[in-house]
């Protein structure tokens, strides 16, 4: 009977050898020593069992690729509802096509585009990496110390904001759907966006080209810059609260410090301002 590490010694002998480069990438230290030794042997194994891998492997393949297309289904259909439900917002009480038009911007004004955003980073994350959003960067083992942490980061986020001495939308006088709308995305779905952006994706992919300092800094960068800094105030503002955040991540491994710490600040400024 095949062991799971057998079968996993048989597939990699059969795998091109950049692609198993690439697999050995994914494993710690001791799994790639130990790996790359049994291959370097040349451990011989019989003809019936690659075949019986390699449909199990392929039957894998195949499950996977079923389930993507499902999520995808999925995800554009909560993207469906988002766009529905909005489109109702816009067309009630409908006044002309000035009328959407102003409801549409004043809707963009308090972040409504994040809730387009939302299900199309849960779509892009699970087919560029087979994981679902929460699984790709809030998983920890020491959630409660991750929680401490980035409460404690969003009171220093929090002074350097109010130096801004910005209210964070130019709407002065939300109320009912738009005020529920607005404290929804400034606390949950902006924060889950732009750290999934910023310190989750371009972090993660300037870390892989280069090293974690890059990583830092130009994640940095994009994410004050996305911002629109109206002075060299607030670049240096926004930068420094970027960076606050990208040491969170780094530190941790994970994305939930940095943005508990974001939206922790988000809701202070909002509270106090």
């Amino acid at each position: 009977m095949l062991t799971g590490k057998r079968k996993v010694f048989i597939l990699l002998s059969i795998l091109d050898k950049q692609i198993v480069k690439k697999v050995l990438v994914f494993l710690g230290k001791n799994e790639r020593r130990i790996v790359a030794s049994l291959l370097k042997n040349n451990i011989k194994f019989s003809e019936t069992e690659k075949i019986k891998v390699l449909k199990e492997f392929l039957a894998t393949m195949e499950f996977y690729r079923k389930l993507r297309k499902l999520n995808i289904n999925l995800y554009f259909r909560i993207g469906l509802l988002f766009l529905t439900t909005a489109s109702f917002v816009f067309l009630y009480n409908f006044d002309g096509i000035s009328h959407i038009i102003s409801e549409f911007i004043k809707f963009l004004a308090i972040g409504g585009e994040y809730i387009f955003v939302f299900p199309i980073l849960m779509v892009y994350i699970r087919n560029k990496t087979g994981k679902s959003f929460f699984s790709y960067g809030y998983t920890t083992k020491k959630p409660l110390y991750d929680i401490f942490i980035g409460i404690v980061a969003s009171v220093c986020v929090f002074l350097l904001l109010s130096l801004l001495n910005l209210s964070l939308t130019e709407e002065t006088a939300l109320s009912g759907f738009y005020k529920a709308t607005y404290i929804l995305i400034l606390s949950l779905l902006a924060p889950l966006c732009e750290e999934t952006i910023f310190r989750g994706i371009i972090y993660d992919l300037i870390e892989k080209k280069f090293n974690h300092n890059l990583a830092l800094l130009g994640s940095s960068f994009l994410f004050t810059f996305a911002h629109l800094p109206k002075d060299l105030n607030e670049i240096f503002l926004y930068f420094l609260i970027s960076f606050i955040l990208g040491i969170l991540r780094f530190s941790s491994r994970n994305l939930i410090p940095s943005t508990i710490a974001h939206a922790f600040s988000n809701i202070l400024v909002y509270l106090v301002y």
